[in-house]
């Protein structure tokens, strides 16, 4: 029942450049074709992580409501959809829900893995607030994103930079997520209009069949809670770069997009945080912004 995930491996880790500690270090070199040296500052940008099902006949209310963010936030709020309890479910959620403190309602979702109003996994009526909130920090990283297809097979490279010293346990983590994935109907308690006679959901059926999910998380490149970046990057001006690969079988790659992000592991489940986020398209060189 569980999807499986392609085996992702490494394939680059070399051009890891370091900026010097303190206060005034020096930009990287840049990573590859079309990225820049590490600039001096970064846009705050957030992730939020939903946990839906097809199952689940309130979902597509909270796919509404993430979607509607997205396109009113364009660059600055990026989805990623993770599954629970049908085909689209991957190794992400398992690793999430262990990690994180287990969750206990669908559709919830985590805005930067930082909690608001008393919540880690929220409800999604709480998603705008926290990620509005967190949108006007000034972050301590950033990333560029780079990737190509040949022979089957996805290579990204995630550029990771500082302006400030980091120390923890910090990792950088790379989503797959997939838009427009269908062959999987969606439960729709809001067909019939009793729980709201003005949603767009009125009269699609329940189930919802030839419904298209968007930003599905089909696979992590990385390990699901990041690959560890070295102490010595993490300082003004360093970067670290990293390459991973998946197939793309059973993909459409047109419809794939890269979610890059910076995240601390911590010891309990309100002590996890993503710092920055990225998104670019398969082929785009997504530069420092």
């Amino acid at each position: 029942k569980e999807y499986t995930n392609p085996t992702p491996t490494v394939i680059d880790n070399t051009n890891n450049t370091g900026g010097t500690g303190g206060t005034g270090g020096t930009g990287g070199t840049g990573g590859g074709t079309g990225v820049s040296p590490v600039p001096a500052t970064f846009s705050q940008k957030v992730l939020l992580e939903e946990f839906t099902g097809t199952w689940c006949g309130y979902c597509p209310d909270g796919a509404l409501i993430l979607e509607d963010l997205i396109d009113h936030n364009p660059g600055k709020i990026i989805g990623a959809s993770v599954h629970e309890g049908d085909p689209l479910q991957v190794s992400v959620f398992n690793a999430l829900d262990g990690a994180l403190g287990g969750v206990t309602s669908f559709p919830s979702g985590m805005v930067n893995r930082q909690s608001y109003s008393g919540q880690l996994m929220m409800d999604r009526n709480y998603w705008e607030g926290a990620a509005n909130i967190l949108l006007t920090q000034t972050p301590p990283c950033g990333l560029a994103i780079s990737s190509y297809v040949q022979s089957g097979n996805l290579y990204v490279t995630a550029h990771c930079g500082f302006n400030t010293t980091l120390s923890g346990d910090y990792r950088v983590t790379i989503y797959l997520p997939e838009n427009s994935v269908t062959g999987f109907p969606q439960s729709n308690y809001y067909n019939d209009g009793s729980l709201d006679p003005n949603s767009p959901l009125v009269g699609l059926g329940d189930p919802i069949v030839g419904y298209a999910h968007n930003t599905v998380v089909r696979t992590s490149l990385t390990a699901e809670l990041g690959d560890a970046i070295p102490a010595a990057k993490m300082v003004p001006g360093g970067e670290y770069v990293i390459t991973k690969s998946a197939s793309t079988t059973g993909y459409n790659v047109n419809n794939l997009s890269i979610v890059a992000f910076i995240n601390l592991v911590g010891t309990d489940p309100l002590s996890h945080k993503i710092l920055n986020v990225q998104e670019a398209k398969v082929y785009q060189v997504k530069n420092w912004d």
